[in-house]
């Protein structure tokens, strides 16, 4: 959370990526103080990407929050109001392994009514989920 607005921001979520087409550090950054009903303070979720997290994963969660913190900079290509809130979460299974990408989204089985999905069926985000049905 930061003490002021990012007014320097038009966005209030991003999905980023590289001009190469590489992994970006942080693929996923949204205002969460955006949302309706959601507090004054200006409020930012950040997720990095395996490509970034995995070799980071022994790390302690305050240098995590800290370098993803310096990362988010970087790619705003500004320096940010200090932080009046700072913290990570590990969330280890955010990316599915074994993601089965299905063409249908989903799992129909016609014969018994049956159709499962999620975001398992379809990516690893929660649009992804809503793609499936």
């Amino acid at each position: 959370a930061f003490s002021e607005p990012l007014r320097h921001i038009p966005w209030d979520a991003a999905l980023l990526e590289s001009a190469s087409g590489e992994p970006t550090s942080i693929p996923w950054v949204s205002r969460n103080s955006s949302k309706p009903g959601r507090s004054e303070s200006e409020c930012w979720i950040l997720q990095a990407s395996p490509e970034w997290s995995n070799p980071r994963a022994a790390w302690h969660r305050d240098d995590v929050a800290g370098a993803l913190f310096k990362e988010f900079q970087r790619l705003l290509g500004c320096e940010v109001s200090e932080t009046a809130y700072l913290e990570a979460f590990r969330w280890n299974n955010a990316f599915p392994l074994n993601s089965p990408e299905l063409p249908g989204k989903c799992v129909t089985d016609h014969k018994r009514c049956l159709v499962a999905g999620g975001d398992w069926a379809a990516g690893n985000r929660v649009g992804d989920a809503y793609e499936s049905g």
